[in-house]
Order: C-alpha cells, then structure tokens, then sequence
C-alpha cells in the first residue's frame, strides 16, 4: 500500500514469489502450499483492483531451486514416499540466476501483456 503511489507514477510492476505448490496439492506441506496458493490468489486479486492502472500484477511459481534451504533438512518419521514421489523434480532444480532472469523478464517492458499471471518456473511438476 506504501508503495502504491510511486509504483502508479513509474508505471511499475509487482512480481509475488509463490511455489509450484501453490499450484497443486502436496503431501506434507500443507501450511507452506495453503499459504502460498493465498499469495497466487491476492496476485490475482490485486491485479483486478489495479486493472485499470498502469502498475502490472504478477506471480511466478518456482519448483526445487539450488539454494541451502533443504541443507540439514530431514524428512518426517514413517513418511510415504509414494505421496512424494509426484513431487519429487524429473529435471534439474533452477538455479538463482535462472530464476532472477525469469523476474527480470517478467517485471521487463517486453512482458507488458502479463497482469494477474501465476508463471510456473518448475520443471515440469505442475504440467500434469
């Protein structure tokens, strides 16, 4: 809200980071993916608010990224890892960059048509 009147002044643009588990359902992460489909859901929500503004309203949808978030992490006692398993990435995590080039374009004059979006950038897990 602070930053609405300047972002309405540069014609800016918001870009919200969610998750690919945003986007489906998954086991064991039921407050992470709750509270990150909200955020998808206030994206759209607030790109309708500011539809007839020039300030863009975006999400993009990250699978597994090459961060140390998952150093150290151990999964539950007794987990099923057939409920996992869908989850679990075919492909490569992204790597930072690739995600901060994929904000870049996002947020760049060259997407000027994206407003109320939620961009998967997951390596597939969301396609089916």
């Amino acid at each position: 809200q602070a930053a609405l009147p300047h972002l309405l002044k540069s014609r800016g643009n918001i870009v919200n980071i969610a998750s690919s588990a945003a986007l489906i359902g998954e086991a064991y992460l039921v407050p992470y993916a709750s509270t990150k489909a909200a955020l998808v859901h206030m994206t759209k929500s607030m790109a309708m608010e500011l539809i007839h503004d020039d300030v863009r309203v975006n999400a993009i949808c990250p699978g597994a990224i090459e961060t140390r978030i998952m150093d150290g992490q151990q999964l539950p006692e007794g987990i099923n890892f057939d409920l996992i398993s869908r989850f679990s990435p075919l492909r490569a995590a992204s790597s930072p960059e690739e995600i901060a080039d994929f904000i870049l374009y996002v947020s760049s004059s060259a997407a000027k048509s994206l407003h109320g979006a939620a961009l998967s950038i997951d390596g597939g897990i969301t396609a089916g």
